[in-house]
């Protein structure tokens, strides 16, 4: 049987057969076969990663040698941390650059095949943005390991004709998306040990260094703790010394209370009910997160990217010399990493307790229960330098002030 070819290169061909076109390619997928796509750099052939022998499948069609990796083809946080190991510098590098032509290299887990990476011990990790591969991956549900639609050798294809004289009867399904937006590879930097470019591609190399070394941005001192602990308040306090405080929770309802990328990726996880009238339905998706920890976790990965764009933006416009970063998921988003200074306000279970119920009107087992679903005490004390807001508001204020005088 040939390779079966859809043609959407047009909103009227899209919507005529997109649907079937994905089903297809998604079911391909996941059986083991090979499938074109476009991404905005060039058309890729892929499978799934992890079936290693759809994997040796695809090196014998592509005629690649054994000992040339494949990239592992994404499209979000959670598939990369199936298939490495990412600390905060590279997970707020992924919210700049990614879904875009940017290639990560990265310690490899043990759940990737060896005969996707030629039996290194590391990994390409890369996030297209083309619509067309976005679905894909979304409906196949699997992590794509891929290279460009050529032989090994020849000149990648630019636009899905040119990947179809290539590899029509060689690929079990081609997705025709037109032409790519840059015909140009991505750009592949390892951040294993000192980042260094390896190839050169679409994205300049000196724009992922400059937000690798914070360039043009203040010092940046992040300010967290537990619900009910006082962060709140000693943010405010901040902002009475004349320090510029950036809240994440007020970015965060800005990003979800009008029409964004943001409030949309949370209405695709969370279903219809998490969104209403164009604004985040916060009563039901926090009901849905707090009483559920992988819930949470799903969330944090999903506004990471939006909220660590818009925060950097933020940063690097304000021309201030530090600026307080008032973040309750710090640690969660990999932000500590980027801080020069992570300050946590602490107080004892019982004190956060109290303070939750009377400020969100919920029952104490129910406070207890959302505590639960944050890392614990001696998380931050073992992290962070501590402030102490179980005592009064004069002493947590001397505090603030005494931790913060040095950074105005």
């Amino acid at each position: 049987m040939g390779t079966r070819i859809y043609s959407l290169r047009t909103q009227e061909e899209r919507d005529e057969r997109l649907r079937d076109a994905l089903r297809d390619a998604s079911r391909t997928l996941r059986d083991g076969g090979l499938v074109v796509f476009p991404t905005e750099t060039v058309y890729g052939i892929g499978c799934s990663a992890s079936d290693p022998d759809a994997v040796r499948r695809l090196y014998a069609a592509k005629r690649r040698p054994a000992e040339k990796p494949l990239l592992l083809h994404l499209h979000d946080l959670a598939q990369a941390e199936w298939a490495a190991f990412l600390d905060g510098r590279t997970r707020v590098l992924l919210s700049l650059f990614t879904p875009g032509p940017l290639s990560v290299v990265l310690p490899k887990r043990e759940a990737v095949p060896d005969v996707v990476t030629a039996g290194g011990q590391t990994v390409g990790l890369r996030f297209p943005s083309h619509p067309l591969f976005l679905a894909l991956s979304r409906e196949a549900g699997v992590p794509i390991a891929a290279t460009s639609a050529n032989f090994s050798g020849g000149i990648s294809a630019k636009d899905g004709l040119s990947a179809a004289e290539t590899l029509d009867g060689v690929c079990d399904v081609l997705l025709d998306g037109g032409a790519c937006d840059f015909s140009l590879e991505s750009t592949v930097v390892s951040l294993v040990g000192t980042p260094k470019l390896l190839r050169q591609g679409a994205i300049p190399w000196e724009a992922v260094r400059d937000a690798l070394e914070k360039k043009g941005m203040p010092r940046l001192i992040g300010l967290t703790g537990r619900s009910g602990a006082g962060k709140s308040t000693a943010g405010r306090f901040a902002r009475e010394m004349g320090l510029t405080v950036l809240d994440c929770d007020e970015v965060y309802r800005e990003l979800t209370s009008s029409p964004s990328d943001c409030l949309a990726a949370i209405g695709e996880a969370f279903g219809e009910r998490a969104v209403s009238g164009g604004r985040l339905n916060r009563a039901f998706v926090r009901e849905r997160v707090f009483s559920d920890a992988d819930e949470m976790r799903t969330l944090n990965r999903l506004t990471a990217r939006y909220m660590t764009r818009e925060l950097f933006r933020r940063l690097r416009d304000c021309g201030e010399k530090a600026v307080l970063l008032d973040a309750p998921t710090l640690f969660e988003t990999g932000l500590d990493e980027v801080c020069d200074r992570v300050l946590a306000v602490d107080a004892p279970e019982e004190v956060c307790v109290e303070r939750i119920c009377a400020r969100d009107g919920i029952s104490p087992d129910e406070a207890r229960k959302r505590l639960s679903q944050q890392p614990g005490r001696a998380f931050f004390r073992e992290r962070c330098e501590i402030l102490d807001g179980g005592g009064t508001f004069d002493r947590l204020r001397e505090q603030v002030r005494n931790a913060l005088r040095r950074e105005l």
